[in-house]
């Protein structure tokens, strides 16, 4: 797909400089780390000018049927030139189908609409200096190898998609993974936390509920020697508020948005963190 000015081309491993560099010039942090794993164990799309400069990019990682949007850039000289909605358009393409999904801003949420795309659910960020108070009692404790095949059966149930291999890559991501367990010792719910510049970032988590969900979080934010950060959808009342008490403070609005539809497969009520907003 060429114009006289730009190509669309696959990102890999060897364009992670380019990324990151794209990052800094929109005013967002590097992001080094998150970069390298989306590029290594995701899809990447660029636009590149003339020059061969990458003046735009976007990530799809997933699963079965799935393809998470995230990293959505371009270059600040770039902007409002159409550029960002012919790479989405790029990207709804070659997904063959799958359910495609992302997070957008308020700017970001009026081009998506228009591509088709359609609110699942408000969702706010917050941040800070964990305050450790008491924690739901949960069967926890930490994982191992040996769980990855439950886990990505939890995982599956809780997304109606099969993750394995992104959950398996993750793992190398991730700061801490713990689990948590029924009466019978079976996995009923993992969570994961990982360190991405100056936040450490807690997800994915999924639970039975929000008494497991809220043990795992706490256990994974006590020790943090950095602000954590979690993504709340607005349906998870009982999240939101004890985060915010426990001093993460709400900060800025996104929304979650399927292409298509405005619900998702899978049992939304044990979800209730994705690894990230760029890997969900």
């Amino acid at each position: 797909m060429t114009t006289s000015t730009s190509t669309i081309r696959r990102l890999g491993p060897d364009d992670h400089a380019s990324c990151v560099a794209l990052s800094l010039d929109r005013g967002w942090s590097p992001e080094s780390r998150k970069w390298r794993f989306l590029l290594e164990h995701g899809t990447g799309h660029g636009v590149v000018d003339d020059s061969g400069r990458l003046i735009a990019a976007v990530t799809v990682t997933g699963g079965e049927g799935r393809a998470a949007v995230g990293m959505m850039l371009v270059a600040r000289d770039h902007a409002r030139r159409g550029i960002g909605e012919r790479l989405m358009r790029h990207v709804l393409s070659v997904s063959h189908g799958s359910l495609v999904t992302l997070y957008a801003t308020a700017a970001g949420r009026r081009l998506y609409r228009r591509l088709g795309f359609e609110d699942v659910s408000p969702v706010t960020t917050h941040v800070g200096r964990f305050v450790s108070g008491a924690t739901p009692p949960g069967r926890v404790r930490p994982a191992t190898p040996e769980d990855l095949d439950a886990i990505a059966a939890v995982d599956r149930a809780a997304h109606g998609s099969d993750r394995r291999a992104l959950l398996s890559a993750f793992a190398g991501l991730a700061d801490r993974t713990l689990v948590v367990t029924g009466p019978d010792g079976g996995v009923t719910g993992f969570a994961a936390r990982w360190r991405n510049d100056g936040t450490m970032m807690i997800g994915p988590v999924v639970a039975a509920g929000d008494s497991d969900a809220l043990a795992l979080i706490g256990r994974l934010a006590e020790d943090s020697d950095l602000p954590v950060r979690l993504d709340l959808e607005h349906r998870l009342t009982a999240v939101r508020e004890w985060a915010t008490a426990h001093g993460l403070a709400p900060g800025f609005d996104t929304t979650l948005m399927a292409h298509g539809r405005s619900d998702l497969p899978g049992s939304r009520e044990h979800r209730f963190q994705p690894m990230s907003v760029a890997i969900h």
